[in-house]
């Protein structure tokens, strides 16, 4: 008895910190809403019509079609950078001056964004099947 106690709390512990099957940000994502905050304090989610997306590789590079500086910018050029799953930060390489960071999140099939800016600047993206 007194073995299978710790036998069930190892058990719990590994399957209660492990990533939810769909939470990986490996794979392509597209753009659907922007967070938008004019200073007024009431930031709203707003739909776009983009072509923007954005793909991570199992090796921690990712490639993107808009520049991730600007936050969301579109454009027809593609750029490229690097993320760190253990802190969720996205480091692209078209931000020499940049030194804030770049945050995600995943949440099954949604990718969010926070981008460095003075007011709320998130975006939310769909994963591509």
């Amino acid at each position: 008895m007194k073995t299978w106690i710790p036998a069930c709390f190892a058990l719990i512990l590994i399957t209660s910190c492990a990533q939810k099957k769909g939470d990986t940000v490996v794979g392509t994502w597209k753009l659907v809403q922007n967070q938008i905050d004019i200073g007024n304090g009431k930031p709203q989610f707003v739909a776009v019509n983009a072509t923007q997306t954005i793909t991570f590789y199992p090796d921690g590079s990712l490639s993107n079609t808009s520049a991730m500086c600007s936050g969301v910018v579109e454009r027809a050029t593609a750029y490229s950078g690097t993320y760190k799953t253990s802190k969720k930060q996205i480091l692209p390489d078209d931000c020499a001056k940049q030194t804030i960071p770049i945050y995600y999140d995943v949440r099954r099939d949604t990718l969010v964004i926070r981008y460095a800016c003075v007011e709320t600047c998130t975006s939310l993206y769909v994963k591509v099947p």
